[in-house]
């Protein structure tokens, strides 16, 4: 998915970063982008990689019904 998504969820990532204002975020097309964006936003917000994944890996286990 980096390899066909990383640029788009890069440039998603720099404009809510550069934004102070609300934001939603939804799925089109079901290919794990908005996820990923998802799980990402917390880490240019200040909180640190361990944080957002150890938020991010249960939610996904839930979502996948392993949890």
């Amino acid at each position: 998915m980096a390899e066909h998504a990383g640029r788009p969820v890069a440039a998603v990532l720099r404009q809510l970063s550069a934004d102070d204002g609300p934001v939603l975020v939804h799925c089109a097309s079901v290919k794990d982008r908005t996820g990923v964006v998802v799980a990402l936003v917390p880490t240019p917000l200040g909180a640190s990689e361990a944080e957002t994944v150890a938020d991010f890996v249960p939610a996904r286990l839930r979502a996948l019904g392993a949890a």
